[in-house]
């Protein structure tokens, strides 16, 4: 009868594992990254003792769960950027001389995408823990996140010669391809993709003059305005579901969190403080929202429930923390499959 017990002591909260062998007498795991092998002896081997030895297991699995918040941070003079989870201790992801600002996550959320102070594109592997630089400053890109795949990207490129121009653009991670969505004067900036990866939703607008929201029909190639006002919206971005968008506004004299439902134009308030609450993420499930607040005197990650209840800090370091970005559900096999992204014109 062969036998194997667990011993928690050999477990780390850091460590994944994999069951490689269940030969002879024992249940061989192996541990990454630590790169050992653990042989578990000692009780009998049944079905049901390695399903619960597996099971927990889970606990110790992958550090960065469903509901890890990717942020940056002040961090000795420079923005870095940082991932955390509620209840559980931040952690420093990069260490660098220079700001690393906007982060958001790959579809399958093995890297994370963000820019430098300089308007360098850069990627971090959350695998090899490094990263590597996409685009060159002289694109002058800001703005980055992953385009539908992991292999392109949708950024804002500002014109180098006009002060108030700037496209959104699709490019490969070599820069080689690229297609500018938006051909008008102006600036379009803050863009957000849709869950499936058909509309974009950003702001635009020229000089002093008011700057809007729009949401972009990339398929259609149709351009829809959301908003016609005074105030200054920024931000936004689609709930998971595509029906609504989050974003910042100043219309009742200082910036908090609102929805507006596509379909209607009904707008929900969700945040009544004073101060600035900025740069709103949605949770994959759409049940919570996190933000950046300074109402307590330094700019800290909130969270808050869908519906703007149980509003609650996550980060309570002393160093200001902004641009918070969820990390996203696992896409299933066939999400990505047959996608193509159009590069022409």
């Amino acid at each position: 009868m062969s036998e194997f017990k667990v011993t928690k002591s050999q477990m780390h909260q850091n460590t994944r594992a994999q069951v490689t062998s269940t030969q002879a007498h024992k249940l061989t795991l192996d541990l990454k990254p630590k790169n050992q092998t653990i042989d578990l002896v000692p009780c009998p081997l049944t079905l049901f003792k390695i399903m619960l030895v597996l099971l927990c297991l889970v606990t110790y699995a992958p550090t960065l769960r469903a509901d890890t918040i990717a942020y940056t941070q002040l961090s000795d003079g420079f923005w870095q950027i940082w991932v955390q989870q509620e209840g559980q201790p931040s952690r420093q992801l990069t260490h660098s001389a220079f700001d690393k600002r906007t982060p958001k996550w790959s579809p399958d959320a093995s890297e994370i995408i963000y820019r430098s102070g300089n308007r360098e594109v850069y990627i971090f592997s959350l695998e090899t823990k490094k990263e590597r630089k996409i685009l060159d400053s002289h694109t002058w890109g800001t703005d980055p996140i992953f385009y539908r795949d992991n292999r392109h990207v949708l950024y804002v490129r500002f014109d180098s010669f006009l002060p108030d121009k700037s496209d959104l653009v699709i490019s490969d991670l070599e820069g080689k391809e690229r297609n500018v969505l938006n051909r008008k004067p102006g600036l379009a900036y803050s863009p957000s993709l849709s869950s499936d990866g058909g509309k974009i939703v950003y702001i635009s607008g020229q000089g002093a003059q008011t700057h809007e929201m729009y949401v972009l029909d990339l398929m259609e190639k149709m351009e829809t305005r959301l908003t016609n006002n005074l105030f200054l919206e920024m931000h936004p971005t689609f709930s998971p579901d595509g029906k609504k968008i989050l974003y910042t506004s100043d219309q009742s004299g200082n910036f908090d969190i609102h929805i507006m439902e596509i379909e209607t134009g009904k707008v929900w308030r969700l945040t009544q403080w004073e101060g600035a609450d900025l740069s709103p993420a949605w949770s994959p499930d759409g049940s919570q929202i996190a933000f950046a607040s300074d109402r307590n005197g330094v700019t800290q990650i909130w969270l808050m429930n869908a519906d703007g209840g149980a509003q609650r800090v996550l980060s309570e370091s002393n160093l200001p923390s902004q641009e918070p970005s969820f990390k996203p559900l696992p896409p299933t096999s066939s999400s990505l499959e047959g996608e193509k992204v159009g590069m022409g014109g």
